[in-house]
């Protein structure tokens, strides 16, 4: 008897949506996760305030991979992992 495993990656959340959209804005391409939260730890939210609550860097990849937006290139084991944003038709 065999059992099912579930999903590795649950669907996005509402803060990792809001955080997937401030990075699709920004001018970042083949950045690492650690840039992607300084960039978002400098951001302000609607009210006018900095982001508390940003994810870590191993959070943020986890985040990226759920995400169509990104895509991602391994170089190798101590150089880590680059994201690029998937530009649409019309850029």
């Amino acid at each position: 008897m065999t059992t099912r495993r579930a999903p590795r990656l649950g669907v996005i959340n509402k803060f990792e949506q809001g955080w997937i959209d401030l990075l699709v804005e920004s001018h970042l391409d083949g950045f690492k996760a650690l840039d992607a939260c300084l960039y978002l730890s400098q951001q302000a939210n609607s009210s006018g305030r900095k982001y508390s609550r940003v994810p870590n860097q191993f959070r943020m990849n986890t985040i990226l991979k759920k995400s169509r937006k990104f895509r991602r290139q391994d170089e190798g084991f101590n150089s880590g992992i680059r994201w690029w944003r998937i530009r649409g038709e019309e850029e």
